[in-house]
């Protein structure tokens, strides 16, 4: 019976610009094309609405199906149904169903089945477009099992995708069984279920990616001024200062012993110094990364820090400070460039301090060995920033003789 099941509820028929399945019409479409669908769909809505949205298609798509055969064959029982149901689902093209165990009680309505999905079209095509993923990834799989079983019980059945290839397990094993016996965290999923407005989902996507937008934007100006500073004052107050008033918070630069260098305005005087507790103080000093303190000491303040580094070393911090509230996408990225910005700055004045120090003690030793030749002595003099056509004074040192050192009357 079930072959013959299978072959007349496969049977397509097809008619100019029709194909047809029992009288229901169906739509071929390519496996690339629903791949491309749910990319635009991750992109436009996200992970979670689509998941949402694939989910329902499924469940429409499987409860659909239960439907119309239910109506199509009444003398068949629900028992054959349910061993059909795998078989059906195969022939649609999009998997292959392998059920492990499927097991119904008519008396008591107890369901449970599992088994795998072979050879999925979805991880297929989210592994093109997406690489492995952290959550499984065969939505319409997902939902069409539900959709179908739920129809079947007459209550709300929901299939589980335990494991999926799409995020790097071996295959793709699944569980369905009633709503009310899963625990409350699988039931949680019943969310993606409901129906949702699309034209909502869209303009909350559209009013999303519009924040991204202005938050680059902000954090692209701080950028822009940042890099002024760097190529034309070069001062860690203008630094600080940029900060500042671009994102209207107060600002602060402390060295790794929490010692303050700069801060904006010069009254925003919420030094970290004393005024942290020890768990805040590790995960500032051990983190390496942007940290949001609450700060209840002293002067409460929320505080938004991120270290400078300087060779690999952390050299000090540099805080966004605010009486309260939180901090924005965009502050975050702005604390981190100025840190950036810091960095770059102390480095290069680190290597021109170096430098300089090389080419004075350089040029004594060659004055003093006569080993400079004039026009390369104003070169080296005008790099320093000396003229050497000024006055200048020179200062003499005379010095005991090594043997006469010790004399305590030539030292005295």
């Amino acid at each position: 019976m079930d072959n013959l099941f299978i072959k007349d509820l496969t049977g397509y028929h097809f008619e100019p610009g029709k194909i047809l399945l029992n009288d229901q019409r169906y739509v071929l479409m390519g496996a690339n094309a629903l791949g491309t669908l749910k990319r635009d769909l991750i992109f436009a809505l996200g992970v979670e609405r689509t998941k949402g949205f694939m989910l329902r298609y499924g469940w429409n798509h499987g409860s659909d199906y239960a439907k119309k055969l239910k109506s199509m064959y009444p003398e068949t029982t629900k028992h054959e149904w349910f061993y059909l149901g795998p078989k059906i689902h195969s022939h649609t093209g999009s998997l292959n169903v392998v059920p492990s165990q499927i097991t119904y009680n008519k008396e008591t309505g107890y369901y449970y089945a599992e088994g795998i999905w072979a050879d999925s079209y979805e991880v297929e095509q989210h592994l093109k477009y997406f690489g492995i993923s952290e959550e499984p990834v065969c939505f319409m799989a997902t939902g069409y099992a539900g959709g179908y079983i739920s129809e079947l019980l007459e209550r709300t059945a929901l299939c589980i995708e335990v494991e999926c290839r799409g995020k790097g397990d071996a295959h793709c094993r699944w569980m369905i069984k009633p709503l009310d016996e899963w625990d409350e965290e699988v039931q949680k999923e019943i969310y993606f279920y409901q129906e949702k407005n699309l034209d909502k989902e869209l303009d909350r996507a559209y009013k999303r990616i519009e924040k991204q937008k202005r938050t680059l934007q902000k954090a692209l100006q701080v950028n822009e001024e940042l890099s002024r500073v760097l190529l034309n004052d070069n001062r860690l107050s203008s630094i600080v200062t940029v900060l500042g008033k671009n994102l209207n918070a107060g600002v602060m630069i402390e060295d790794k012993y929490l010692n303050i260098l700069e801060l904006f305005p010069t009254n925003n005087v919420h030094t970290m110094k004393g005024h942290i507790n020890e768990i805040q103080w590790k995960k500032i000093k051990d983190g390496m990364k942007t940290v949001h303190l609450s700060i209840t000491e002293g002067n409460p303040h929320e505080r938004l820090v991120t270290p400078i580094l300087v060779k690999n070393e952390i050299y000090g911090y540099i805080s966004l400070i605010k009486e309260h509230g939180s901090f924005s996408e965009a502050n975050v990225l702005s604390l981190e460039r100025a840190a950036a910005t810091c960095s770059i700055k102390l480095l290069n004045d680190m290597a021109a301090f170096e430098a300089e120090h090389r080419l004075i003690g350089n040029l004594l030793d060659e004055l003093l060995n006569g080993e400079v030749q004039e026009r390369n002595l104003y070169y080296r003099m005008n790099l320093m920033g000396y003229d050497i056509h000024e006055p200048h004074y020179l200062l003499l040192i005379s010095l005991p003789f090594k043997d006469d050192f010790f004399n305590p009357k030539l030292r005295k």
